[in-house]
Parts: structure tokens; C-alpha cells; sequence
């Protein structure tokens, strides 16, 4: 009669333990990636709003160019 503990086949514990490490090192490598990915694309939408709000602060002066032209001639 072996006991609960000799019954246990711990080369084979020892090997999932070290897959599941593994498998978790490569979770976090992917999470990782994808974080860089998403910082990217923060960077990329920052810059493209920054460039909107530059248009718009053009347009509004060009608009009020033309609005005091306007108000010249009518005068």
C-alpha cells in the first residue's frame, strides 16, 4: 500500500507548474504588446484631434475676418 504522497508523480507537477508559467509569461508578453499598441494609437488620435481643434481656431479667424469685412463694406 503506497501512500497519498508516493502516489503523487511529481516530475509531472513540476512540468505543468512550468507550462502554466510559461503560458502566463506569454499572456503578459501579449498584454503587453496590445498596452503598446493601444498607447500608439492614443499618441495617433491626440494628434489628429490637436490638428482639428488647429483647423478650427483657422476657421474661426478667417470667419471673423470676413464678418468684419463684411461689416466694413455694409458700413
Amino acid at each position: 500500500m503506497t501512500t497519498a504522497l508516493e502516489e503523487i508523480n511529481f516530475e509531472s507537477v513540476f512540468s505543468r507548474e512550468k507550462n502554466n508559467l510559461i503560458v502566463f509569461e506569454e499572456i503578459a508578453n501579449a498584454v503587453e504588446r496590445s498596452l503598446n499598441v493601444l498607447d500608439k494609437t492614443i499618441n495617433i488620435l491626440s494628434n489628429i484631434v490637436e490638428k482639428i481643434l488647429d483647423a478650427n481656431r483657422d476657421l474661426i479667424f478667417i470667419i471673423k475676418i470676413f464678418v468684419k469685412s463684411r461689416t466694413a463694406i455694409n458700413a
